[in-house]
């Protein structure tokens, strides 16, 4: 699950290419790792609205997710020049350098897009997740907090938050952060699978195995859970690096 899990965009709502439907189409599909069906929304999009700064800000995340890091910063490059002060299309370029191995400039971008953004906890959730996949758990779980502040219901705050917390061995606080998120079924269960990668990679693998099977119990379709538990059944598999993923997103 990724760190951009929900766009809780503040657009100019009067411009066409925003209020197109397609546009929260695609972001459901980037929020679902669908990123190739998202990247197709998207394009269709820019069919009807090539100069959208929008849509090439959101294609570049869906291009970033599939590892296509120099057209995913070629996207978002456009969508900086159509619309400077769009903080979403700074995210977007944080995600492309990120998957190009430029962390210190992904953080920079990051905190463009905060600056531009102070009060969409989207920006903030997405610099929890840059500092929080440098390594830097303490100052990821403190952006977190900024972020929840905004919407403390806000689904990225929240994954950022608990995958902070295991990173920093409180696990039983993270399984808090779970149990006071008014979420539906699904948001929940994709929550409790990438604690379940955590708790996995840190060789925590009963707590993990109980994390991916409630993860299935409350949405069968999270495959992150599914798979998590095939490992656990061959436990003489190497496990992945612990789960700071962009995404999964």
């Amino acid at each position: 699950m990724g760190f951009q899990a929900r766009f809780d965009r503040a657009f100019d709502k009067n411009r066409s290419d925003v209020n197109d439907s397609r546009l929260e189409q695609g972001a459901d599909l980037l929020a679902r790792n669908r990123s190739e069906a998202a990247e197709q929304t998207f394009r269709d999009v820019l069919r009807s609205f090539p100069d959208s700064s929008v849509a090439h800000a959101l294609l570049a995340m869906a291009l970033a997710d599939q590892n296509r890091s120099h057209d995913s910063l070629k996207a978002s490059d456009q969508a900086i020049k159509l619309n400077p002060h769009l903080a979403l299309a700074h995210a977007a370029r944080a995600c492309a350098l990120e998957t190009l191995g430029m962390a210190w400039e992904a953080e920079m971008e990051g905190r463009q897009a905060v600056a531009l953004a102070p009060t969409d906890p989207n920006r903030h959730s997405d610099l929890a997740g840059i500092v929080g996949r440098a390594g830097r758990f303490g100052e990821a779980l403190d952006i977190t907090g900024k972020g929840l502040s905004l919407n403390p219901q806000h689904l990225p705050s929240l994954h950022c938050r608990a995958l902070a917390l295991v990173s920093l061995g409180r696990t039983d606080e993270a399984q808090e952060v779970l149990t006071s998120a008014l979420l539906e079924d699904p948001d929940l269960a994709q929550l409790h699978a990438s604690i379940g990668y955590a708790l996995e990679s840190h060789g925590e693998l009963e707590r993990a195995g109980d994390e991916y099977r409630e993860a299935i119990r409350l949405d069968n379709s999270v495959m992150q859970a599914h798979e998590g538990l095939k490992r656990l059944k061959s436990r003489g598999r190497r496990l992945l690096p612990v789960g700071w993923r962009r995404k999964g997103r």
